[in-house]
């Protein structure tokens, strides 16, 4: 089984809409749904994709 690890910078990106990689994301999040492709993400990714965010959310006022 294939594992993808996802990086803090491609889930920042994803949440935050429209980027180059988009497309190549959604395949890979669409492939997770469907229990192809299941993703990790460690902990301090994590940490870093909240603090990230929520320091967007509060700036531009949209919620993710």
């Amino acid at each position: 089984m294939s594992v993808g690890v996802i990086d803090a910078g491609i889930a920042i990106a994803w949440i935050r809409g429209p980027s180059r990689g988009r497309k190549e994301l959604g395949r890979l999040y669409a492939a997770c749904r469907q229990g192809n492709a299941p993703l990790v993400l460690s902990s301090i990714n994590l940490a870093e994709v909240l603090i990230h965010t929520g320091r967007y959310a509060r700036e531009s006022g949209v919620d993710p």
